[in-house]
């Protein structure tokens, strides 16, 4: 289970960055 949530936390983490990522390029491209 402990396995799991870490997992589960990491991936979510990871998809956090992304979308922090593609939303700061977003307003490099408009600003």
């Amino acid at each position: 289970m402990a396995t799991t949530t870490l997992e589960s936390i990491i991936s979510n983490f990871s998809l956090l960055q992304f979308v922090n990522c593609q939303y700061q390029n977003h307003i490099n491209i408009f600003t």
